[in-house]
């Protein structure tokens, strides 16, 4: 799922802060793991690589609540900030699965924050490109297995009554 998203998130040690969101709407069915993968230009060449940028479930698209609650995920700018333009990989924690889980068909906002202290930047412009993706992985419902199964029996018992006949 691509997201609408304000994508710059960074501190520059002296307390001023910029913090980012991401919107995304998951569909029905139950999640088992989900990624968020966030488009990074990679050109901050000044930032301090133990800066931790985390995911939070903000409750409105403001500044206070984007970077408060419990963490969803998070990474180190030394992770992400490699210098190269490129998606970075972001693993949702077993909170966030259960958020994106609770949440079904609503519209979800993620806020994130980078805390550590020099100046880190993350996630700056995206030049044109989606500049955040949810990608979810479902977990069959029972009723798939058992469909699966019935339709095994019935190729298995269409196998041996043809082995019968011939």
């Amino acid at each position: 799922m691509q997201s609408w998203a304000n994508l710059y998130a960074g501190t520059d040690g002296h307390g001023l802060d910029t913090r980012n969101w991401m919107a995304f709407k998951p569909s029905a069915g139950h999640i088992e793991k989900a990624t968020i993968s966030i488009f990074n230009d990679g050109i901050d060449t000044d930032f301090n690589p133990a800066a931790v940028y985390s995911l939070h479930a903000a409750t409105a698209v403001d500044f206070g609540s984007l970077g408060v609650g419990p963490s969803l995920g998070s990474v180190t700018a030394g992770e992400a900030n490699s210098l190269k333009v490129r998606y970075v990989d972001i693993q949702l924690n077993a909170f966030g699965v259960a958020y994106l889980n609770a949440h079904q068909g609503q519209q979800v906002i993620f806020g994130g924050v980078v805390t550590g202290s020099g100046h880190t930047g993350l996630f700056g412009g995206s030049r044109g490109v989606p500049e955040a993706l949810l990608t979810v992985s479902a977990v069959p419902e029972p009723e798939s297995y058992a469909m699966l199964l019935a339709g095994l029996g019935l190729v298995g018992w269409l196998a041996r009554r043809k082995q019968r006949v011939a």
